[in-house]
């Protein structure tokens, strides 16, 4: 309802900005929790993409927390960064020059061609939980892209990215949303790779 509201009233662009902001002011404040974590993505409307005060203000937040910013991968999906891919591209080179991952969310979902990657240099894909397929793996291979498996959601599933070796996966395999609270009393310290195949051992 927030986000529907927000879209509504065209202050999406105000939202990302607040969890940009909210996100490297944590990593900064808590440098013990950003030295055990390997990222952590913060998703963006298409809005944002084509809003000039709102890149001024990225710019600015990145550039303060530069220490951090390596931390972030800024998450965009797959229909946004084909609506203009220029546009995206312009993007994507920006946010790259200040040290953050970008991430090409809901990869599979929609309309995409495997054609337009190579004109988007991104640093991880996110697959669709409905096309995990290793001709996809491969291909983020060859073009140097992490991959990242969605919605993974039981061991049988976890197993079989394992053996694909895929670079991450995400879902309630490995825990359901928790406050951030939670996260800054975890402990763990491993490599994504580690931590899946703890959870397939336990089970």
């Amino acid at each position: 309802r927030l986000i529907g509201a927000a879209q509504r009233h065209g202050v999406m662009s105000a939202l990302d900005r607040f969890m940009l902001e909210k996100t490297l002011r944590h990593l900064s404040e808590h440098p013990e929790h950003s030295r055990r974590m390997g990222f952590i993505t913060v998703n963006l409307s298409g809005v944002s993409l084509n809003d000039e005060r709102f890149l001024a203000d990225a710019n600015s937040l990145l550039t303060e927390h530069r220490g951090v910013a390596a931390k972030v991968c800024l998450e965009i999906t797959e229909t946004v960064a084909l609506y203009d891919v220029r546009n995206t591209r312009r993007f994507i080179d920006r946010m790259r020059t200040l040290g953050v991952q970008i991430a090409l969310d809901d990869f599979g979902a929609g309309y995409s061609s495997f054609a337009y990657l190579k004109d988007l240099p991104a640093s991880l894909i996110k697959i669709d939980g409905q096309f995990i397929v290793r001709t996809i793996r491969g291909l983020a291979q060859e073009l140097g892209m992490s991959c990242l498996a969605e919605w993974v959601q039981d061991v049988a599933s976890l197993r079989v990215l394992l053996d694909m070796q895929l670079d991450y996966a995400q879902g309630y395999v490995f825990s359901h949303a928790l406050p951030i609270e939670a996260w800054l009393q975890t402990k763990v310290d491993l490599s994504p790779l580690q931590q899946a195949r703890e959870v397939v051992n336990v089970a």
